[in-house]
């Protein structure tokens, strides 16, 4: 559900008539797609303590990549240009909500998919 809200407000926002507006497009799309998943995998993975040092420099490096991606020469390779600058506050206002609904989902994803329990903190 998420994803075809984030869908609409980005095609909305970006108004892809033309193959440059849709290439742009396509690179703000990644840049979401980047940003949710790390961000919720960096959620999933901590279960309420600090992330090892090698998770957070991992998520940090795929973060830095998927976000900077669309600026490089390398975005033509990938039918991708360069998004407005007008669309950075949109990433803004889709990508948290998307986080909120994985946090408050986490422990039944743990629980019931994962079979993890949450340990008795009076112990």
């Amino acid at each position: 559900m998420f994803d075809l809200l984030m869908f609409w407000l980005i095609w909305w926002s970006l108004g892809p008539d033309t193959p440059q507006e849709q290439a742009a497009f396509r690179a703000v799309w990644f840049t979401d797609g980047v940003l949710s998943q790390m961000l919720v995998l960096l959620l999933l993975h901590t279960r309420a303590r600090r992330p090892a040092r090698p998770v957070m420099l991992t998520v940090a490096a795929v973060v830095a990549a998927g976000v900077t991606l669309p600026f490089t020469a390398l975005v033509p390779m990938f039918g991708m240009a360069p998004p407005p600058a007008s669309v950075s506050p949109l990433l803004a206002v889709v990508v948290p909500p998307f986080l909120l609904c994985a946090a408050a989902t986490q422990s039944l994803y743990l629980h019931h998919v994962l079979g993890i329990h949450p340990a008795n903190k009076d112990r």
